[in-house]
């Protein structure tokens, strides 16, 4: 089974919505705009084919997804977001955007659903530093019999959108704006598969958190002005 082996994302959050150097910095994972007060049940009132063009040609305000792309300058392309301002490359924690790498060869497992649909897992990012943290962390591991959590499994699903999107346009001639802007952006899709957490408990809807553990690099950038 062949997949594209890098993934890219440029993101900058500037009017933290997503709070994304917080999460980054802090605790190594990413949030969708389902984060902005978007309903965690969504994804299951569409077919996935309705979800993904809504993300692509309409601009889902509360989407599940996270957007990436195949190719690298995409990527760089979308660092300033509409803004389009200069920006240099930075080491450290102070930085006003990223770009994010998945390096897909390092999944555990890869199941292709259909064309272009694929599920992977990978192990769970752990950021613990406070005593608080360990304690929370030795009885998480004694409810799990010993299954420590740095052995947690994460599952995304994966989508290649100008191969799914053509393998369905000639049954759905509205495709054709969606396709052109996947094509554009060489767009691949994550969608994380862990429930939301109500106070919590599982509340049988998706999370908006995209668990860091496949993130293989990251660089930051400062804006120049």
């Amino acid at each position: 089974m062949e997949l594209q082996k890098f993934l890219y994302r440029g993101d900058s959050d500037p009017y933290g919505t997503r709070r994304l150097k917080e999460t980054w910095n802090a605790e190594r994972f990413l949030m969708s705009n389902l984060s902005k007060g978007g309903n965690p049940y969504d994804i299951f009132n569409y077919e996935l084919l309705s979800s993904i063009d809504k993300h692509i040609d309409d601009g889902w305000q509360h989407t599940h997804f996270l957007s990436f792309s195949a190719d690298y300058d995409v990527a760089v392309k979308y660092l300033s977001g509409a803004s389009n301002r200069d920006f240099e490359k930075i080491n450290g924690d102070h930085w006003d955007a990223v770009i994010f790498e998945i390096d897909t060869s390092h999944l555990l497992s890869l199941k292709c659903l259909e064309c272009g649909i694929y599920i992977g897992k990978y192990r769970a990012y752990l950021y613990r530093t406070t005593s608080s943290d360990q304690i929370e962390n030795i009885l998480s591991d004694v409810k799990n019999h010993g299954n420590s959590n740095r052995e947690r499994i994460v599952s995304i699903m994966l989508v290649d959108t100008v191969t799914y999107i053509r393998s369905k346009i000639s049954t759905n001639s509205n495709l054709g704006k969606a396709m052109s802007k996947a094509n554009r952006d060489k767009e691949w899709l994550i969608l994380p598969l862990d429930e939301a957490l109500d106070e919590g408990k599982p509340s049988g809807g998706l999370t908006s958190k995209m668990d860091g553990g496949c993130i293989s690099n990251w660089e930051g950038f400062r804006f120049k002005n």
